[in-house]
Order: structure tokens, then sequence, then C-alpha cells
């Protein structure tokens, strides 16, 4: 996209905003994006909005009767954040809006029951998308067909940007801080209606059911098997596709992968796991999506639930915080399998930015484990969980499949890369006996 179509969509989607608030006899002083860069070169998931009105809005100013919303103070408001969801991004659609509201909407109980006051933006009004998932590319080139919710403006900068300039307790604070809110996630009440692994959305009634998830089209499902290994055999297909894999075919090893399948091989590396215990995963747990005071040195506000999903706790440990080293990352580490066992024993000649990483990790897990919250260790399977997730990331690695990063590496480097990974692949086999 050109820097004029650039600035042409932005004109519109302003456009969009304006609307929005005049259908509610709402006008707009001023107005202005936020965290926006005409120089990104991807898609935004979502275009954020400041607004200050003219004259404050009252809880009669929104619907009032929407699932998921709660009324404005009656001393009313005079700026609120507009978040118009971006259907033109590599997302689900179909009640991508939904998901984002009822997620927040049962964090937001969550939050109350522990007493941790108001970290959630409270939604006044929102609308999902106007167009059904994967009507294609003209259909979403349309910002009136945005999904979009109105909601409170929060004070704060973002906790990435102040974060690696506190000092050492400092850190342990804010980390105390941020396990408090991670242990209220994982304790929000699933309704009885939510009954599948997935997303959420809303029935005729404004009932929160089981829904589509936000980043793929999927209809929810009953196992955590299913939901979280349910496209092993789809991976195998598109590694029978790439030219460099070839299916695995070389030395028998295809057969063996073909031969655990039938064997029915996830089931029992999945044995010991509860494959219906689930809970709300927030999905980019990460230090970019809280706000943070700086004088207080206290965090203001959680945000961003578009990924939200409900799922297995282990999967939240998988990109939770991992900006600052505390994720589990497949890679068969020291810092992952510290994580597993929660044994934070270091181990002796740690590289320096390694050693930094564990002792964040560290602290990370102190956190979650002093305010009660399941770390790994405490859940169950989760040792199974990760070994099934290594034989995954190994059957079609991006690497060996995709296009543009086949184009990157020469015939040799592309054998060194596949015999390993080959090598690594009849290893996880040996183990469990295939």
């Amino acid at each position: 996209m050109t820097a004029d179509e650039k600035q042409a969509a932005c004109a519109r989607r302003m456009a969009v905003v304006n609307q929005l608030l005049h259908n509610l006899g709402l006008q707009i002083s001023n107005a202005s994006t936020v965290a926006y860069s005409a120089e990104c070169q991807y898609a935004y998931n979502n275009y954020l909005f400041k607004v200050d009105l003219a004259v404050p809005a009252t809880s009669s100013s929104f619907p009032g009767s929407q699932p998921g919303t709660a009324p404005a103070p009656s001393c009313g408001i005079t700026s609120l954040l507009i978040k118009l969801s971006n259907s033109a991004a590599e997302a689900n659609i179909t009640n991508r809006v939904e998901n984002d509201v009822a997620s927040q909407f049962l964090v937001h109980q969550s939050m109350a029951r522990a007493g941790l006051g108001s970290l959630i933006p409270v939604i006044y009004a929102w609308a999902p998308a106007k167009i059904q998932a994967n009507t294609g590319a003209d259909a979403t080139a349309n910002e009136n067909t945005f999904g979009w919710t109105m909601m409170e403006l929060k004070d704060g900068v973002d906790l990435d940007s102040e974060f690696p300039a506190l000092d050492s307790l400092e850190k342990e604070k804010v980390l105390h801080q941020i396990a408090m809110i991670f242990k209220a996630i994982q304790d929000a009440r699933l309704p009885e209606t939510v009954t599948k692994f997935g997303g959420l959305t809303f029935n005729s009634t404004g009932q929160i059911i089981s829904g589509e998830p936000p980043l793929w089209k999927q209809d929810p499902v009953e196992t955590y098997l299913e939901w979280k290994f349910g496209n092993l055999h789809d991976l195998m297909q598109k590694a029978s596709k790439s030219p460099v894999i070839q299916g695995w075919k070389l030395h028998g090893v295809g057969a063996r992968i073909e031969k655990f399948f039938a064997a029915g091989g996830p089931e029992k590396v999945l044995s010991n796991v509860d494959q219906r215990q689930k809970c709300l995963i927030h999905g980019d747990f990460s230090t970019n999506n809280f706000l943070f005071d700086k004088d207080t040195k206290k965090i203001t506000a959680i945000l961003d639930f578009d990924w939200c999903t409900v799922s297995n706790p282990f999967d939240e440990f998988l990109l939770g915080l991992y900006d600052i080293g505390c994720n589990i990352t497949y890679g068969k580490t020291k810092a992952d399998m510290a994580l597993l066992s929660g044994d934070f024993t270091q181990p002796p000649n740690l590289e320096k930015e390694k050693g930094e990483n564990w002792g964040m990790a560290k602290m990370w897990n102190a956190a979650i484990e002093s305010v009660g919250a399941a770390s790994p260790r405490k859940i169950q399977g989760a040792s199974q969980i990760y070994d099934l997730l290594l034989l995954k990331r190994l059957l079609c690695p991006y690497q060996l499949s995709n296009v543009s990063a086949l184009e990157k590496m020469d015939d040799e480097k592309k054998a060194e890369v596949r015999a390993k990974t080959e090598a690594d692949i009849v290893e996880w086999l040996d183990k469990h006996g295939f």
C-alpha cells in the first residue's frame, strides 16, 4: 500500500469513528490514533482511536442492553477509546468482537472477586463485523464493515517501555502484580453454557457460549486433544507437499509417524492430561499489553483480549511474558525444564543472556506460585503436553515448508536443517517406542 493509499484509508477509518459517535448523538472535540504508525509494513489487527467529546457522554448515550457492557458513570465521561477490528488482518472475524467482549467481561468479574479493582476497561458499546469470514479481500476493504468496541480510556504508559529500566526489586514487585492478574484470568468462571475448547460468543439471549476461535476458522471442539493436536494429520499432508521434507519418506521416518498416529499415539502421550480441563487464556500476555504508572510503579490496566481462547491452562505459558524470557519455548532448554518442574537450581556456566532469562523466569515462577496460580508443575500432564508439542513443531517446520524461508537457504543448508529435524523426529519416536 502506498503512502497516499494509507493516508486515504486512515481518513476513512476516522470517518467511521465520527459516524459511530454521531449515531449515538455524540460530538468529537478531538480524535487521534493510538499506537499507530503509517510506516508499519504489516496490517494492524486493530485500529485504536482516543476520542475527546465536546459534551460528556452518560449512560443514556449508549444502548445499555448489550451483553458484556456496563453503563457509563453517572458523572459522565469526557473521553473514550474506540477500537476498530481490522477485517483485513489475518484472523477469523466470525465472532472476534464477541469473543473479545465476553472475555473481558468474565475477567472483569474475576478481578472484582479477587479485589483487584478496575484493571479491565469497561465496554460501553460494541458491534460485530458486518461480513462473514472468508468472503474475500474485496469484502474486507470497506472500513464500514469493521467490528468495533467503545470502551473506557485507561491511564498509564506501556509497561514494556518501562520494565527494562526497573531495578531487580521493582521488577519483582511488578511481576507480583502481574501474577495476581494472571491468577484472576485463570480463575475466571466460565458459564455452564461454555462447554467446548475454542472461543466465546453470545447467543440470542445474551448468554456467553462456546464459539469459534479468533485466529483461525474452526468450530469449537470437545477435547483438548482435538483442539491442540487435531491438525497433526494436516501437518503431515503439508509436509508431503514440501520438496525438501517430502513427507519424511526418506529412511522410513514418515511410515513410523503414520504408525504412531494409527496406534493412537497422541492419545497415549496425553493419557495423563484431563481432556476437559479448561480455563480462559489471554493469548497475548506480554508487557506490551499492560499499562503502568511510572510514579507509583503500579499496573493500571491489562489490555488486548483479542486472542483469548478457552483451553488448557498450560497454553498461557507457551507465549505468556515471552518478551521478557518467561515463556516455555519448545526448545528443550534448561529454562523450559525448570518451568515445567519448578526446580530453578541454576546450572553452572550459563551464558550471560541465558542467565538473565533464567533469573527472570525464576522470578516469574516464584510470583505465580506465591499468589496461588497454577504454575506448569501444578498442571496435570503439562510435561506430556510439552512433549507432544515438540513433535508437532517438528512435523512441518516453517523453515522447511515455507517458500520464502527456503529461498533464503542454499541446498547444503536445506539438507543440514532437514537432517537435524529428521534426527530429532527419530529420537522422539524412539523415546515413545515407535
